[in-house]
This record gives structure tokens, C-alpha cells and sequence, in this order.
């Protein structure tokens, strides 16, 4: 036992050593987090932030003597002024700190230091990815953002994410000008410009599986006074060139169809799915998984071109291109129901490049004023996990040739993918959409007007066009059941009668109040020339119709330079072959003369601007459709019987068709105070679309044009949205007493004007059927479809791919319409509304 002298003394010393060690930990703690004071441009390394200086190419007392300061080092150039700071755009750094990376938004803060991180948990879930960072850290060199796209998805084995901090507002640190991939050591010819070059110790592929050659960033560090004076050099413009510093990074899924965001530039070595990648998927047979990643950087922010007003020509015409369900993947997609030589090319190349050549030759040959698309941009099906990437295949060949576009959704676009597709589009240039009313069901709800010419100076809308959001699938309660198709909603039915009821009246016809020179483009969109014959099509079920192949034609664009000469020539001869089996068979079968050009494979009967007497509507096969379901299933034409079903009954009853008779509307001969024509553009179609009931012109022939080869695509449910929307509006004020109290209240609260008359609505467009080409009118309105667009999508071999034209002329009184095949061709031409139209024949 100790004596109470020793106790005090043992007492004495565990307190100075706890003391001392407490001292320690602090002294340790504060060092720990006091900013780095480091040379920049000598090999050192940074500690836990895991960064290694490469090399600096430039000694700092001669960049002081150029003009510049040493890294690090306090600025005295006069641009670096206080009010020089506006130059960074400082002042969005709380928005930016607060709302984390975004692509979309602008930022014009340079970023300071890059870092990359690897952990096995998502960062939504918990966020274990985040570099170390103390709290002093962040006040001084700012806070680590992270890059929210992993670069490992779907391919690693743990998540990796790329992180990046900001200059601060009166920070003097360097800034970030250059980036480079290298899968190996950094040499001087890697890193040849001058400044200082800092590698990320950890590897872009960490974790990628099977294994990879490391593939490390390097970015180069600039001092803000070089960039400083290299803007000054520039003059009034402001860009320092390429000092210009890095103020955004972004990561793209896919090949190099994938475009950037505008104003972004893609680094050429892709981290993974490039040629050094033994494991990526190429076009996706036989050639590996990795669908591969790259990155992309943003130096200024892009000025994008004002949203255009839409406006008729001069001479009246506007062309309107629809192109319906193009089913594009994050990866390569898959070649879909071709003839062999068809799908040959498409296996070459990946079913959506191929496609966006298609889709490239036909927006030269059709040079639309507007692009429509009309749903199911997006596969869905787990292969569009990334909406931003799949977008940007596609929607850069329109902007880039000034074509305004806009869309509406369709059912597989809302199927497992990333990133709001309003929020991308409306950052896009040239689009014309909007997300619509929050207090309406679905996102796509809004109208476009198509006005007079600017040379007329009245500044009228002259047509109108209606986009609606048809939904996806209803939701069961059951999750075994079979999902069916949505239906539009009461909202939705009421938005379209209150904004319908907005629209202003004018004398129709239009006439304008100056005259106006023509020299705009004139329309080629020309009637097509009919062939001697009409093609037979052999029965269905037999020989003749299960081998009947059409022969394709290179598509000029299309045509692919690595396929050999002798390749063609005996696919040509084994054509040349089939076609004279076929042509024999014929002629044992239906008793036809073996050089009877009937027999010419063709995709569907010439219709030319006819009326179908018969339509060919007894064609039934097999079809690797995918339903939301997933499954594959035979395609059938039920709404062919039921049509035949009651004509027959009719002819039975009557021995006759009735004419479909409607009311007067404006004319030449009898200008009338009406409201604007119109069309509706949605995906899912309308139940009314399957209806027996097509309407008869006065000769008594069915007003019907085109072909089905599919069965019912519309939802079980009737929305109600024919007879209570299109119907309900028509397109002259009706006459009220003095006195009438308003009918019917809408969403906003305002009161319907009483219409008459036909419907204000003349068209009702389509997609989401992709063998299905017709036109029919019902009560007075057209409902066309524009059948699949690509290859991406189900379809069949004898039916070409398309995309359908509307031509509006006679400014919008005339509506004429036509389809334009993979080969060229133009089909299913018709004259909808207007003089010579086929109601008028």
C-alpha cells in the first residue's frame, strides 16, 4: 500500500501524461486539418487525398516571368481584382453547393482537384464513397461533389464514383484546364503541354470485372492568372482558349453514337467498352457485355438557340414528320424481324445505329419543318437504364440540322431508367415540348400552334396540335394478373376541353393581309406514281405467303463500305433465284403467267390515293412483339374481322353503304368565323381506333386507307376521351342567347365556349402499333398510325420499316399524308382534309 506521498505523486504523473497526450492529439487534429502548403510541381505525395503530382512541366519562376504567378502563390495580377470575380460566376455557388452536380444547369465555377472512390454500397443508401475531409478542408478548398453517374454500373464489382471540388470564392488556388485517360505510365509525349499535371492514384476500372489495364486520370492545374491573361489576349470574348478551366464532368453509357450534352466534349478514350476492352459488346453478337463508359467535360456553357416559333411558309406548307416508337437501348439493341440481308447489315453495325442511319436518310429526303416523336423513344425491358444516353443517340440529329422537335411518351419510356426525360429534353436545343400542368394526370400535356407567316404580320395560329400523355400500364392489385394498357384520364379530358375552348376564332380560310413572296422550299412531297398493276398477295397460310420475302434495296446512306463486292453479287443472285421460285409458284397456285409483274415481292398493295374497296385484311404470322408483359405472342387482326363483319351486315341489310354525311364547315365558296384545324398526338392508341364504324363518302366506298397486321393495341378501358373530347369540341362558335349561362367548368375555372360544327379535331396520330399503317375515319376524324420507325423494335420482314408525313398546306386547311419506307418509297398516300381529298373522289 502506497503512502499518501506516493499516491499524490503517481497521482501528479498520469495527469502530465494525460495531458501531454491530449495535447498531442490536438496539435495532431490540427494539423491534420489545416490546408495543405505544398510546392505544386514537385513530386510529393498528398496524403490521404490520394493525389500524386505527375510532373510539372513548367519551372514557377518562369511562369512568373511569363506574365503568370507560382501555383500557390498570392495573385497580384489586376485581373485579379475583386470584382474580377464575376468572371468565375461565384455568385452561383450556393445554388450549386446546394443542389449538387447537375449537367443540365449551368455553372461556370472552375474545379480545383479531381478524386476518385470505390465502396460496395450505394451512396443513395449510405454514403461511404466520399473522400476524407475535415470540416476546416471544406472551408478553405470547398466541399467534394460527387459525379452521381457510377462508372462501374452494371459491369464492376463495387460502385466508383469521380469526385471534384470548386474554387471558392477569394481562393487564389490553382484551376483545372486539361483532362487526359492513361492506361500506363505518364511520359512527357503523354503530357506535353506546359503546367502541372496530377494523377488520381486510383484506377478508373477498379473493380471492373473480369479485370482490366488500369486506366488512371490526369488533370492539369493551371494558375488562375494564366487564364487570367490569356482572356485578356483574347479581347471582348472572354475565353482563355485552351486554358479555358473545366467547370463540369459528365459520364455517357454506351458507343460513340452516344452524343455529350451540348457544350461538352468527349474524352476519345473510353474507360470501358472500347477497343482495348476484351469484354465489350461491340454490336452485341458474340462480342462481349460491357457496354462501356466515357466522360465528357464542359469548359463554357453553350448558348442555346431561342425555342422557335413554328410558322407556315410563305406559301402556305408545313411538313410534319412522325416517327413512332424507336425503342433505342443504352447498348447496341437488338436487330428485330428482318430479311436476311437486312439483318446481315443491321448485326454489323448494332440495331440502333443502323436505325439512325435510316433515320438520317429519311430526314434529308423529307426535310420536315417539325419532328414528332410518338412514344417509346425508349426500349424499357431493363436496356435503357439510362435515358440521358439513349436520348442522345437520336435527338442530336435533329437539333444539329435545325429541326425543331418535340415528343410524347409511351409506355415502355417509363420503364427502369434514370433521370427525369422532361428535365433532359427541355435543356436540349431546338425542343419544343414542356412537361405540362403538375395539376394534370400524366407529363407531356401542352399544345403547339403552327402561325402565320412573319411576312403577313398578324401573327394568327392557324393550326393547332394537341400532345397527351397516354400512360403505361394500369397498376393490379393483383401482381400475378397480366397488365393492361392506361387510359387518359378525367383531368386530362377536361385540360384538353379548356385549353381547346381558348382558342381563338378567324375567318377561314385564311387569307393573309399582305401578299407574300413564295421563294421559301417548295413541298416534294409529290403523289407517288402508280404501277401498272396492283400487286397480288397470296392467300393466307399458304406457300406463297408463308415465303414471300421482299427484295431489298440499299439504303443509299445505309450501305455499308466493309461488305465485299462478291458478297453483293451472290446475295443478288440468290434474290434473282428466289424471285423465280416465287414467280413459279405463283403460277402454279393462282394460275398466273410466270412474267406477270403482280408477282413483284412488294411490301403491301399500292394504294395510292384510293379508297380500299377490299382491304387485305387476312394476313395473320407470327411476330416477336414484345407486350409489357414481356412475352411473345402471335399478332392477329381481330379488328380486320370485326370490320368485315359489319360491312357485310350492312351490304345484307341495306345492299349499300350509307354515306357519312357531316356538317358544313369553311370553304372558299363559303369562308366561315371558325376555330383553327388540329391534330392529337398520343401513344397508347384509342379504343375508337379498332371501331367497325368507318365513315363512307358519297361514291360509297369505305374511307379507310392502309393496312393492319396486328391485333387490338388499345386499352381496356374506354377514357371517354373520344366522345367528351374530340367529338364534343367542334370547330364553329355555336350561336348562344342573350343570357346563356357557361357550360361545363374546367381545371382552371374557366367556362367552355358552346362549339358546332365538325370537329375542331382532324387527325388523331398514333404509334405503338408497328405493323399497323392505316388511316380511317370515324364521325368525321381521322385516326392514322405511323408504324414502327427502326429496327430496334418487333415488326416483320415483309413490312418495310416507315415513318409517316403529314403535309399541311393550303395554310392547315389541306391535310395530306404519306409514308416513307426504309427503301425510299413513299406509300399510303392520301389527302385527308381539304380539296381533293379522298372523301371528295
Amino acid at each position: 500500500m502506497l503512502s499518501p506521498s506516493s499516491s499524490r505523486t503517481f497521482v501528479r504523473i498520469v495527469f502530465v501524461g494525460l495531458t501531454l497526450l491530449l495535447a498531442s492529439l490536438l496539435t495532431a487534429r490540427y494539423k491534420l486539418e489545416a490546408p495543405y502548403d505544398r510546392p505544386y510541381g514537385k513530386p510529393i505525395n498528398l496524403g490521404h487525398q490520394a493525389n500524386q503530382v505527375a510532373f510539372s512541366r513548367t519551372p514557377p519562376k518562369e511562369n512568373v516571368e511569363a506574365g503568370g504567378t507560382e501555383l500557390g502563390a498570392e495573385t497580384t495580377d489586376s485581373w485579379a481584382d475583386e470584382d474580377d470575380w464575376d468572371l468565375w460566376g461565384m455568385s452561383s455557388m450556393g445554388d450549386k453547393a446546394k443542389n449538387g452536380w447537375d449537367p443540365l444547369e449551368s455553372s461556370t465555377t472552375p474545379f480545383t482537384e479531381l478524386q476518385v472512390k470505390t465502396c460496395v454500397l450505394s451512396p443513395g443508401l449510405y454514403d461511404l464513397c466520399s473522400p476524407t475531409s475535415s470540416a476546416k478542408e471544406d472551408a478553405t478548398r470547398g466541399k467534394w461533389e460527387r459525379i452521381d453517374k457510377d462508372l462501374s454500373k452494371r459491369i464492376g464489382v463495387y460502385y466508383l464514383y469521380i469526385y471534384a471540388r470548386r474554387l471558392l470564392p477569394g481562393s487564389d488556388a490553382p484551376v483545372i484546364t486539361d483532362i487526359r485517360l492513361l492506361n500506363h505510365t505518364a511520359t512527357t509525349e503523354d503530357l506535353s503541354d506546359s503546367g502541372t499535371w496530377v494523377e488520381v492514384s486510383t484506377s478508373l476500372r477498379e473493380g471492373v470485372w473480369p479485370r482490366m489495364t488500369p486506366l488512371f486520370l490526369h488533370y492539369k492545374l493551371t494558375p488562375q492568372s494564366d487564364v487570367f491573361a490569356a482572356r485578356k489576349a483574347e479581347g471582348a470574348n472572354g475565353s482563355a482558349g485552351d486554358l479555358q478551366p473545366i467547370t463540369e464532368l459528365d459520364v455517357l453509357y454506351g458507343g460513340k453514337e452516344v452524343h455529350p450534352l451540348p457544350g461538352f466534349t468527349r474524352i476519345e478514350q473510353m474507360v470501358t467498352g472500347g477497343p482495348d476492352d476484351a469484354k465489350a459488346i461491340g454490336t452485341g453478337y458474340g462480342k462481349g457485355t460491357r457496354v462501356g463508359a466515357s466522360l465528357a467535360y464542359r469548359k463554357e456553357n453553350k448558348q442555346l438557340p431561342t425555342t422557335p416559333v413554328l410558322r407556315f411558309s410563305n406559301a402556305g406548307n408545313f411538313t410534319i414528320l412522325q416517327i413512332a416508337d424507336l425503342h433505342f437501348s443504352v447498348g447496341p439493341g437488338a436487330c428485330r424481324d428482318l430479311d436476311w440481308k437486312r439483318e446481315a447489315e443491321c448485326k454489323q453495325l448494332g440495331a440502333d445505329v443502323y436505325s439512325l442511319k435510316w433515320l438520317e436518310t429519311a430526314l434529308e429526303e423529307v426535310k420536315p419543318d417539325l419532328v414528332v416523336l410518338s412514344g417509346d423513344q425508349l426500349n424499357g425491358q431493363e436496356t435503357s437504364w439510362d435515358a440521358q444516353s439513349v436520348i442522345l443517340k437520336w435527338a442530336p440529329l435533329l437539333y444539329e440540322r435545325g429541326i425543331p422537335w418535340t415528343v410524347v411518351f409511351g409506355n415502355h419510356d417509363e420503364e427502369e431508367t434514370t433521370l427525369a426525360r422532361e428535365d433532359l429534353m427541355r435543356h436540349l436545343p431546338l425542343f419544343m415540348g414542356e412537361a405540362g400542368p403538375s395539376s394534370v394526370a400524366g407529363i407531356g400535356n401542352y399544345v403547339r400552334s403552327i402561325r402565320s407567316p412573319s411576312a403577313a404580320g398578324d401573327d394568327v395560329a392557324l393550326f393547332n396540335m394537341y400532345f397527351l400523355d397516354s400512360h403505361a400500364n394500369v397498376r393490379n392489385v393483383n401482381p400475378w394478373a397480366k397488365p393492361s394498357y392506361d387510359y387518359l384520364k378525367p383531368d386530362q379530358i377536361n385540360w384538353f376541353r379548356g385549353r381547346s375552348a381558348q382558342m381563338k376564332t378567324y375567318t377561314r380560310p385564311y387569307a393573309p393581309p399582305r401578299q407574300l413572296t413564295t421563294t421559301n422550299r417548295v413541298s416534294s412531297n409529290r403523289r407517288p406514281g402508280r404501277p401498272k398493276k396492283k400487286p397480288a398477295r397470296p392467300a393466307a397460310g399458304s406457300n406463297g405467303g408463308r415465303r414471300l420475302v421482299r427484295l431489298t434495296k440499299r439504303q443509299e446512306e445505309g450501305s455499308l463500305a466493309n461488305l465485299n463486292e462478291e458478297w453483293e453479287q451472290a446475295g443478288v443472285q440468290e434474290l434473282q433465284e428466289l424471285e423465280k421460285e416465287m414467280k413459279a409458284d405463283a403460277e402454279a397456285e393462282f394460275g398466273l403467267a410466270g412474267d406477270d409483274e403482280s408477282l413483284t415481292p412488294a411490301v403491301e398493295p399500292y394504294d395510292g390515293s384510293e379508297i380500299v374497296d377490299n382491304p387485305d385484311d387476312d394476313i395473320s404470322f407470327e411476330s416477336s412483339a414484345s407486350k409489357s408483359d414481356g412475352q411473345t405472342e402471335t399478332v392477329g387482326i381481330v379488328s380486320a374481322d370485326r370490320l368485315e363483319e359489319a360491312e357485310e351486315e350492312m351490304l345484307a341489310e341495306e345492299g349499300w353503304l350509307e354515306p357519312t354525311v357531316l356538317p358544313a364547315g369553311p370553304s372558299k365558296a363559303s369562308p366561315m368565323e371558325a376555330k383553327p384545324n388540329a391534330m392529337v398526338f398520343m401513344h397508347i392508341p384509342l379504343q375508337q381506333a379498332y371501331s367497325p364504324k368507318v365513315d363512307v363518302s358519297p361514291s360509297g366506298k369505305r374511307l379507310r386507307i392502309g393496312e393492319r397486321l396486328e391485333g387490338d393495341g388499345a386499352s381496356k378501358t374506354d377514357s371517354g376521351f373520344w366522345q367528351q373530347g374530340v367529338l364534343a369540341q367542334g370547330e364553329l362558335p355555336a350561336p348562344r342567347g342573350e343570357g346563356d349561362a357557361p357550360v361545363d367548368a374546367f381545371w382552371d375555372g374557366e367556362a367552355a365556349t358552346p362549339t358546332t360544327g365538325r370537329p375542331e379535331v382532324k387527325v388523331v396520330a398514333h404509334g405503338h402499333c408497328h405493323i399497323t399503317s392505316d388511316c380511317r375515319r370515324i364521325d368525321g376524324v381521322w385516326i392514322c398510325f405511323g408504324a414502327g420507325a427502326t429496327y430496334s423494335g418487333y415488326g416483320n420482314s415483309t413490312f418495310t420499316r416507315r415513318m409517316r408525313v403529314y403535309q399541311l398546306s393550303d395554310f392547315g386547311e389541306r391535310i395530306e399524308t404519306w409514308q416513307l419506307t426504309d427503301e425510299k418509297e413513299r406509300v399510303n398516300h392520301a389527302v385527308l382534309v381539304g380539296d381533293g381529298s379522298i372523301e371528295q373522289q
